[in-house]
Parts: C-alpha cells; structure tokens; sequence
C-alpha cells in the first residue's frame, strides 16, 4: 500500500495554486493553449508564446477567421483579443495586473469564483487578473522589464 509522504502534499497544494480549476481553451488537437484559473492566474502553455499588447488587427492580420482561434469581441463586434492556434495572446489593451489601474470597466469575458471576479478581458481589450500572467513559466511581467533590470544575469 502507498501513503503519500507530506511532502506531496506541499507540492500538490502548490500545484493547485497555479492550475486549478480553470477555463481551459483548446488547439485543435487537444492541447492546452490557455488556462483562466479561477485564482486569478493566466498561464500560457505552449512553449514559446508571445503575448502581443495594443495589437494592431490589420498589421498581424488577425483575426483570421480560420476557426482555430479564440476571439473575444465588444459588443459592436470588433476584436478585443485573440489566442491563436500556436498559443500567442493578442490584447488590444494591456496586461494589468492586480492592482488594476484605471478604474471600473466592463468586462467582455471573465472568470469567476463566488462573487469575486478573478481575471477577466474588458471591453477596452485589457487582461486584468488577480494573480499573475505566467508565460513559459515566469510572470509576465518580469519577463517583460528584464532589459531594465540591473540584476539580470545574462
């Protein structure tokens, strides 16, 4: 018989933290592009995605209306982000990350838990959660500034 040492029960509660219970979005092949975790953290899964802020739709030519791609859109239609089949993210808007600057605004498509709302894109096209953006495993944020960092190494 096996009895998980307490260790496990540390790492699991770890890995809960990050992945647990989310809104999952899908390639076409079944593998995990995005998850909405209902704690308020974004993580991006593919290996090498991007995340593009203020994208310009006709210079990226997206979307593609290929049927491969999650968009959310305001509600005259217009795209306010897209997550492509290769696991890119596409804002209109900014990562905003808690806590939101700017004040209210209306959300097009959001997570949440109870009455709190996690994450969620407004209608302006800006990501704006309660924990973090992580992408291939490091908060977006830290990814972003590292140029301006002096104790980066590398």
């Amino acid at each position: 018989m096996f009895f998980p040492k307490p260790a496990y029960f540390g790492v699991r509660n770890a890995i809960t933290n990050y992945f647990g219970k989310a809104v999952v979005l899908r390639d076409s092949s079944g593998q995990e592009l995005v998850r909405f975790v209902e704690n308020g953290n974004v993580l991006l899964m593919r290996p090498g995605a991007e995340v593009v802020e203020h994208a310009n739709w006709a210079q990226l030519g997206l979307p593609s209306e290929t049927g491969h791609e999650f968009i959310v859109r305001n509600a005259q239609g217009n795209p306010l982000a897209v997550v492509t089949e290769n696991g890119n993210l596409y804002l209109a808007g900014i990562v905003d990350e808690w806590p939101f600057e700017g004040g209210e605004t209306t959300p097009a498509f959001g997570i949440n838990q109870g009455d709190t709302r996690e994450s969620f894109i407004d209608d302006q096209g800006n990501l704006k959660m309660l924990g973090y953006l992580l992408v291939d495993g490091i908060p977006y944020n830290l990814r972003e500034y590292e140029d301006e960092d002096p104790y980066m190494i590398g």
